[in-house]
């Protein structure tokens, strides 16, 4: 990418990134390492016009959540993974002169 002089770097990081969840202490640590991570490496690539990244999704229907019998509530009211693939798109679509840092993904409805 420093060579061709341009380049996206996504990272799908989890809302935990963003806000510490209870109960899940190391999991939202290791989410905020992930947007430090993606700051400090913006600012060292970004002279060559590579942007970086972030997506902070809520909850997303995905296997996950089957395997852990922790899936409830409607399907539909869940984060599809089409809709982060549409946000990662929406990060490698930007413009020569902005780029998408972060995008929030949040469920239109509460997930109970």
């Amino acid at each position: 990418m420093i060579q061709s002089q341009e380049g996206t770097i996504i990272n799908i990081v989890s809302i935990a990134g963003k806000m510490g969840l209870p109960n899940s202490a190391v999991y939202s640590a290791s989410k905020f390492a992930v947007s430090g991570f993606a700051e400090a490496l913006l600012e060292e690539v970004r002279e060559y016009n590579i942007r970086v990244s972030c997506i902070y999704p809520g909850r997303v229907h995905t296997e996950l959540f089957g395997r852990k019998n922790s899936f409830s509530g409607k399907i539909e009211n869940y984060i599809q993974p089409n809709d982060i693939a549409e946000a990662a798109l929406l990060c490698a679509s930007g413009t020569q002169t902005a780029a998408f840092k972060e995008i929030v993904v949040r469920p239109r409805r509460p997930v109970r």
